[in-house]
């Protein structure tokens, strides 16, 4: 080991603070000695990002010599390691795909990061692979976005492909579903494939738990893309129901040469009063799809801006409550037909007699898919309504028909078994209240000793002495017995305590039975 490395080495392992490594570590990468690889490998499990950043440059400067220790320190364990051999360049894309490939693997996330870094093809089916995977707990499903992520970091148009459809996958009504979505749809716009500007504009609608997420990425991502035909759809989220995505469609159109729209929209509860200001006529469509927002404060804001824009019929259909979604169903706007499909993914019953109202065949699938949900049997009505004689939909409304009537019996079924064992219980319990207290002691030794127990527990806290002495006695435990009078005379001992006793007896009796 030369000088300077050995100097540099002790400086670094010689101190604790962060600034004095981080200077150690840069001065030994700026060596470009070999002899300073273990130090190196060293500093990947620093507590520092920056120190641990550092470190993996300067074993990627040092190239395919580093690779084997650096290899060492992943297989310990060490994820960190993985961001070095990103660095490192094609001699490192075998090694990563094999441990990738490993399920027991610790730290494939951080493998299929450095793989994106590496951007080579040979990776683009392994990390879909692992995107796809089943996601048992938290770590397996941050090792599937990890490997979205990395996908949007390989320039291919297969990787965009598998993307895109991750992106277009119908919504799983699940926060994992929508954080894969949101994860694919913000590594398209790292992509740059100006095919997926059609899909991140129908992922702009997503509803259900953690849509929010999957429109804002969307947003964003359109806004890298810069393609005008998204100009429109963006300024329809400009009215959208939560903060998060009308942000990122402001941010997007500035991106586009619009940003006029960053000024007036804040994400606070102002946003839709100050855009109404503008008297834009372009946001009136957004207005009106705004009017089957799942928020009433919305709705009726909504309704009030294109009051103000000239539409006022809007204000007299639309009141801020449950029937509002049925009331501009009626008016028979085909453009309404996409958010109400929203809210039936958010799980609005209303929203299934709406899609019924205005019969448009767009509805169909949807409906179909909500017989599997807490809506079914709205969505049965709705569909069996309008759109019963449509192709296929007869056949899975008979299927849901005796499923739902197999179900009902056999909730019928079980409600009778607990109810007949609900009756014998309180026949049985009714006997035992019955029985005498001699009886009732002869059934805690040799019969149903816990009804017989629970019955003597509430006579003794009734009536104490006499049955806790005649109970003690029958059953000979002389030392229980000398304890309960010591107690009694001592003044320490209450009724209410009989029922543990009771309890401890009960369990005695069942245990010699047993």
């Amino acid at each position: 080991m030369g000088f300077r490395v050995n100097w540099y080495t002790r400086s670094y392992t010689g101190n604790k603070d962060e600034k004095k490594q981080l200077a150690a570590v840069k001065a030994l990468g700026s060596l470009h000695d070999l002899a300073a690889i273990p130090t190196l490998v060293l500093a990947l499990g620093n507590q520092s990002d920056e120190v641990v950043k550092c470190a993996a440059e300067s074993l990627g400067n040092l190239g395919p010599c580093a690779l084997n220790p650096v290899l060492a320190a992943l297989a310990k364990g060490n994820g960190r390691a993985a961001l070095a051999l990103g660095k490192l360049g094609e001699c490192a894309v075998e090694p990563l795909l094999a441990e990738l490939a490993n399920p027991k693997s610790r730290v494939r996330g951080s493998i299929a990061s450095a793989l994106g870094e590496l951007g080579d093809i040979r990776a683009i089916e392994p990390l879909a692979r692992a995107m796809h995977e089943e996601a048992k707990g938290a770590i397996e499903h941050n090792n599937r976005l990890a490997a979205t992520k990395a996908l949007g970091k390989i320039r291919s148009p297969r990787a965009a492909d598998i993307l895109i459809a991750e992106v277009d996958s119908p919504a799983g009504g699940s926060l994992g579903a929508s954080g894969m979505r949101a994860h694919a749809a913000e590594a398209l716009g790292d992509q740059g494939d100006p095919r997926a500007i059609e899909a991140l504009i129908r992922a702009l609608g997503t509803g259900g738990a953690g849509g929010h997420w999957v429109r804002s990425a969307a947003a964003e991502s359109l806004g890298k893309l810069g393609d005008a035909r998204a100009i429109d759809p963006l300024l329809h989220l400009l009215v959208d129901d939560q903060d998060g995505p009308r942000r990122s469609a402001a941010a997007a159109l500035a991106r586009l040469g619009q940003g006029q729209w960053c000024e007036l929209v804040h994400g606070d509860e102002g946003d839709l009063a100050r855009l109404t200001q503008a008297k834009d006529l372009r946001l009136a469509e957004a207005f009106i799809l705004a009017l089957v927002s799942r928020v009433l404060a919305t709705r009726r804001a909504a309704a009030a801006a294109l009051r103000d824009l000239g539409q006022p019929e809007w204000s007299q259909i639309v009141q801020g409550s449950e029937g509002d979604f049925l009331r501009l169903a009626k008016c028979g706007d085909r453009r309404l037909v996409e958010p109400l499909i929203a809210r039936l993914n958010d799980g609005h019953t209303e929203a299934a007699a709406a899609l019924a109202e205005i019969g448009d065949l767009r509805a169909v699938g949807p409906l179909l898919r909500a017989l599997e949900s807490g809506q079914k049997q709205a969505a049965a009505a709705a569909l069996e309504s309008r759109f019963a004689e449509e192709e296929g939909v007869g056949a899975v409304l008979q299927r849901y028909r005796e499923n739902e009537a197999q179900q009902t019996a056999a909730a019928a079924e079980k409600a009778r078994r607990e109810a007949e064992k609900a009756a014998e219980g309180e026949r049985v319990r009714s006997e035992i209240r019955s029985l005498s207290l001699e009886d009732l002691i002869h059934n805690l030794q040799h019969g149903n000793a816990p009804q017989a127990g629970y019955e003597l527990a509430r006579r003794a806290e009734a009536q104490g002495d006499p049955v806790i002495t005649a109970l003690l006695t029958a059953v000979g435990d002389q030392g229980m017995l000398a304890r309960y009078r010591q107690l009694k005379r001592s003044g320490q001992w209450r009724n209410s305590d009989a029922g543990m006793l009771i309890v401890e007896l009960t369990r005695s009796a069942i245990a010699r039975r047993s």
